[in-house]
């Protein structure tokens, strides 16, 4: 009896040494595509891959670059790796600050600072929900490609 608690304690600190060793990385799989906005590319957006079911799947992220391309990444990824294999809904945001104008002190269009601009969201809400998105992808194992085409009257 003593030697099978020896050997299964010798197997669980093999696996806690094992999953230690691993840096808490995952293993991903390639997610790249294209952006754009009624057919032109959308530069500076916030992609999001948000797992359909909880618990199945990492939730992934990337920026599109001025042709609108993105290569998504995890947290727990290697960087620009991709994410789980999984179905994701896929949501895309792109938020601006408003420029806001600076008085003189003393002149009559001061204000006090009230915490500045709010970054405000210029894409139509239907994108940046994953409740609503139309945008849905199905990662496999290997290279996967997902390019979308929002439209800016919706």
């Amino acid at each position: 009896m003593m030697k099978y608690v020896s050997i299964v304690l010798c197997m669980i600190w093999t696996i806690v040494c094992l999953a230690g060793c691993s840096g808490g990385k995952i293993t991903t799989e390639a997610v790249t595509g294209t952006i754009t906005m009624d057919g032109k590319p959308l530069v500076g957006a916030n992609v999001g891959f948000t797992p359909k079911t909880e618990g199945q799947g990492h939730p992934g992220y990337a920026l599109t670059d001025e042709n609108g391309k993105y290569v998504l990444q995890t947290l727990l990824g290697a960087a620009n790796a991709g994410t789980t294999s999984g179905e994701y809904h896929v949501t895309v945001s792109k938020k601006e600050i408003p420029e806001t104008k600076v008085a003189e002190y003393g002149s009559s269009g001061y204000q006090p600072m009230s915490g500045g601009s709010q970054p405000k969201e210029t894409l139509p809400p239907v994108y940046t929900d994953p409740n609503t998105t139309p945008f849905s992808a199905s990662v496999q194992k290997g290279k996967n490609t997902f390019d979308f085409n929002l439209e800016s009257k919706q």
